[in-house]
């Protein structure tokens, strides 16, 4: 067993019989990434300690804090567990990506009863995963505003976020997001 499937199974105790709402968030990518790659990290070699350094600085860490302030308020508007996926993010995992993506795919189908999508979600290549996470498990699918998300508002919002990625020749980003949007057309 690895740390992903003893961290989940510690969830899943600690949390068992609770309704849960997850909100999906941008963390690592996402539009202000898309800004901060256009004025910096275009310049800066890909994993170096520069290039890291000023991701947390300008992406990871402003995205993280805007979170907190809308999750709070989420929080005194529901009476179910909020899962907020941000309190990961400074954890001494040593997770890959992946491992991240397959880790919240299972909590969402396991644990969660309902997913709120944060602003600006379409830019974010782990949350447009946990959109097709919460689609293909059935989950009901809120925007920030609590409304429900239907599937073709979704797909709006992910084609406008490629043709984004794709101005900016972020490809690897656009294309990622193209396979998730495939998907969730074939649904």
């Amino acid at each position: 067993m690895d740390t992903n499937d003893n961290f989940f199974l510690i969830a899943k105790d600690l949390f068992k019989n609770t309704d849960m709402l997850y909100v999906s968030c941008p963390i690592t990518t996402g539009y202000r990434f898309i800004l901060w790659y256009m004025c910096k990290g275009i310049r800066l070699k890909i994993g170096s300690k520069e290039y890291i350094e000023s991701k947390k600085l300008t992406v990871i860490d402003p995205n993280i804090k805007i979170a907190k302030f809308i999750i709070k308020d989420i929080r005194t508007s529901t009476k179910m567990a909020v899962i907020d996926p941000s309190d990961l993010e400074g954890a001494s995992l040593n997770w890959k990506q992946q491992q991240y993506y397959d880790f919240w795919d299972r909590v969402l189908r396991d644990l969660v009863n309902e997913v709120i999508f944060l602003d600006g979600w379409e830019y974010s290549i782990g949350c447009c995963i946990e959109y097709w996470s919460a689609l293909q498990y059935d989950l009901p699918i809120m925007s920030q505003d609590m409304k429900i998300m239907p599937v073709h508002e979704a797909c709006v919002k992910m084609a406008e976020s490629i043709k984004k990625y794709e101005s900016c020749n972020l490809y690897l980003e656009s294309d990622k997001i193209k396979k998730i949007l495939g998907l969730v057309l074939c649904h």
